[in-house]
């Protein structure tokens, strides 16, 4: 049987324009990844401040803190750049009728969850004295601000809006700003090199009028990772 085999010839301009073609695949495979990762850029806002490509603040302190707070997914995280394994977590919310009412109630240290909030207000200082306040009108209610300030620095975040309400440079706002504001159940944390203290301080209902309330909270031990040592029993919760 004979065989009959077609020899197929290209034309020069269909050679030319598969030769662009091939040339552009070569040359510029990724084009469309620098692009997008062209636009998921880190923003400052203000001082250091800054939106992160993902959605979610962040703060940076002058003593090496970081606080990351997501309006959208109602998180507020807090570390520390000299204890990496470091992360307190606020968060929660509920629901009253169809609204969501979002309040930052419970209290995770190294995602243990530690605490409710005992006051409406909750405010941490950090070491090096920023101040992170999360404030509502009442137990149960919306945090309607979150405020932080940081020597000349001082942010608010408006949640009804989810927007940046208020962002200066100027040290005399920020001392104006954190005297006007009481700051509820205050607390801290506190480090070395063997682990660290999660802690109250004291109570502040009406600004200026602070009470004492030290309280040990919980710890964590560098040698440990995965250990959190649980000191405060919250009578509401049957896990703490």
């Amino acid at each position: 049987m004979q065989q009959v085999f077609r020899v197929v010839h290209f034309r020069p301009l269909h050679l030319s324009l598969f030769f662009v073609l091939l040339v552009s695949v070569i040359l510029f495979p990724g084009c469309s990844k620098d692009k997008e990762t062209e636009a998921c850029q880190t923003k400052v806002i203000l001082g250091k401040l800054s939106l992160l490509c993902d959605g979610r603040y962040e703060y940076l302190t002058s003593g090496g803190g970081r606080i990351l707070i997501n309006l959208k997914t109602t998180q507020v995280i807090l570390s520390h750049r000299d204890y990496e394994t470091f992360r307190l977590e606020f968060w929660g919310e509920h629901l009253e009728g169809d609204v969501e009412v979002v309040n930052f109630n419970h209290e995770n240290l190294n995602g243990k969850h530690i605490k409710d909030r005992l006051l409406p207000t909750r405010t941490i200082l950090f070491p090096d004295g920023t101040k992170l306040t999360m404030a509502s009108t009442s137990m149960g209610k919306m945090v309607h601000t979150i405020s932080i300030y940081d020597g000349n620095e001082s942010h608010q975040f408006d949640f009804a809006s989810k927007k940046v309400k208020h962002g200066s440079l100027d040290a005399a706002k920020a001392k104006q700003l954190d005297d006007a504001e009481a700051d509820g159940e205050a607390g801290s944390f506190s480090f070395d090199n063997v682990g660290l203290e999660f802690f109250n301080s004291y109570d502040e209902v009406t600004p200026g009028n602070k009470v004492i309330k030290r309280l040990l909270l919980g710890t964590i031990v560098r040698s440990e990772a995965t250990q959190v040592n649980d000191y405060f029993d919250d009578p509401r919760l049957g896990h703490t």
